[in-house]
């Protein structure tokens, strides 16, 4: 009889050892689950990443074009050339211009857009005037209406303030985050429009599709710019897509394998956001192409960065 009973504790001990060395497994899997490892760079997840999203359709798109004629019509400006040196300031990057009146003009760029800025605007203005954040966001929305025409899909997205440091003298050579004698100030907000489709925002490299208005403190509009599509229908013909790539395999590739400036990043990682977007790709002229891709937001200890890998070809997108 006391065998038996030796035999019994004797069972219920390793069946209670099995128990626990499974379990101890399944956490160490669990926890190996929030980890990636990509190259040189281990990457914590943070539970942000999902593998059960489904890559929306390609669609048709087309894109604004921007012609000096248009420019200088919607601005109320008359341009002329750019120049340094004595020669102009035209690059594969886009068209740079300047206005009689002041200010200068970017366009012709890759991503269909344009940028317009002109500082001397706002010191003609009262200092002492200031304007709260739904005041600069109605001067922005005028703006817009008045300059272009603000589209019928576009939602405020944010508002950013424009902060100028000012250091004594003998804090110069000082830490402007720590230092005492500093004094930050708002000298305006950048206002952003954006748009979604599905509720999948549109985005990219190049800051996707989006209308930026930046108002100084007095009201006064001194930089305006502007890239938009207008989504059409599937292009899926156009971009053969038999499945989509799993978030985790794209965040490997997007940081193991990325091109110039993006991925190849070593040590840790943390992985901030994980989400599906629409790519903006050029298909010629003002066509595009929206593709689904992933975006992850991740920081290696020098600030947040954006990685974009097409979702359904699995290539990271450097830029257009």
């Amino acid at each position: 009889m006391r065998l038996l009973t030796v035999l019994q504790r004797s069972t219920t001990v390793l069946v209670a050892g099995a128990l626990a060395v499974f379990v101890g497994i399944g956490v160490a899997k669990a926890a190996n689950s929030q980890i990636l490892v990509a190259g040189e760079a281990v990457v914590a997840l943070g539970g942000l990443l999902s593998e059960e999203a489904e890559a929306p359709p390609a669609l048709s798109a087309t894109t604004e074009s921007w012609s000096e004629a248009r420019l200088s019509k919607i601005l109320g400006l008359t341009l002329e050339t750019a120049a340094v040196g004595g020669e102009e300031q035209d690059s594969a990057a886009g068209r740079s211009m300047r206005f009689e009146q002041g200010g200068v003009v970017r366009f012709d760029l890759p991503s269909g857009g344009f940028y317009f800025t002109n500082e001397s605007l706002g010191k003609q203005a009262a200092a002492s005037t200031t304007v709260d954040t739904s005041a600069a966001v109605g001067v922005a929305r005028g703006y817009v209406d008045a300059h272009g025409g603000m589209p019928a899909d576009a939602e405020l997205w944010a508002v950013r303030d424009v902060v100028a440091v000012e250091l004594s003298m003998s804090d110069a050579k000082g830490d402007v985050e720590r230092s005492e004698g500093s004094r930050r100030r708002r000298i305006a907000r950048y206002i952003e429009f954006r748009h979604s489709v599905g509720g999948i925002e549109i985005d990219g490299p190049d800051g996707g599709d989006c209308i930026k208005v930046r108002v100084d403190e007095s009201g006064v509009v001194n930089a305006y710019g502007r890239t938009w599509t207008a989504p059409g229908g599937s292009s899926d013909s156009l971009v053969p897509a038999p499945k989509t790539v799993r978030a985790r395999e794209a965040l490997r590739r997007a940081i193991a394998g990325g091109g110039p400036g993006k991925g190849r990043l070593a040590g840790r990682v943390d992985l901030r956001d994980a989400r599906m977007v629409y790519v903006r790709r050029s298909a010629g002229s003002d066509r595009s192409i929206l593709v689904p891709a992933w975006r992850f937001v991740v920081n290696a200890g020098q600030g947040d960065q954006r990685l974009f890998v097409d979702a359904r070809s699995g290539e990271v997108i450097d830029s257009e």
